[in-house]
């Protein structure tokens, strides 16, 4: 095979991909999951997610800045990178990031889940409720993300209660 077709083969998958994410619809079963198409494939994103996984926040913050160089307008850095900060219990550092997270993309499961989860950490249940509902809305036969907030708004109200 040629490089040309190599070329409109790779096209052609990402455009099948494109398409799949386009027509799937939102939440629960057959959800498009985040991150964007663009960061699906990039080394640093791959390393950040594993630093993440291995609790080694500092390391995924580093790789996730690298990101936002190349890609500005990617929610899914920006929920990331809030993730690691409120993970470091940074919270008025992974506040705004949440925010720009969702005014890129306002369906963002991870940065409605996560964002829920500041606010319940940080004690404001009525917010942490407000980011439960509308990951109720986008995933109305359920998602991990919403299930997961539940139960942070339950442990909240547990050790908020005498």
């Amino acid at each position: 095979m040629g490089r040309g077709a190599v070329t409109r083969f790779r096209c052609a998958g990402l455009v099948l991909l494109a398409a799949s994410a386009l027509l799937a619809p939102a939440g629960g079963a057959g959800a498009v999951p985040h991150p964007s198409i663009l960061l699906a494939g990039e080394a640093d994103y791959v390393a950040a997610k594993a630093l993440i996984e291995a609790r080694d926040f500092e390391g995924a913050l580093r790789r996730l800045a690298e990101l936002e160089r190349h890609y500005p307008r990617e929610a899914e850095i920006y929920s990331l990178k809030g993730f690691a900060l409120r993970k470091l219990r940074r919270y008025d550092e992974a506040l705004p990031l949440y925010l720009k997270a969702l005014s890129l993309d306002p369906d963002h499961l991870g940065a409605n889940e996560y964002l829920g989860e500041l606010y319940a950490e940080t004690g404001r249940l009525p917010l942490a409720e407000e980011r439960l509902a509308v990951l109720r809305r986008l995933c109305p036969a359920g998602c991990e993300e919403a299930e997961d907030l539940r139960e942070a708004i339950a442990a909240a109200r547990g050790r908020t209660r005498p």
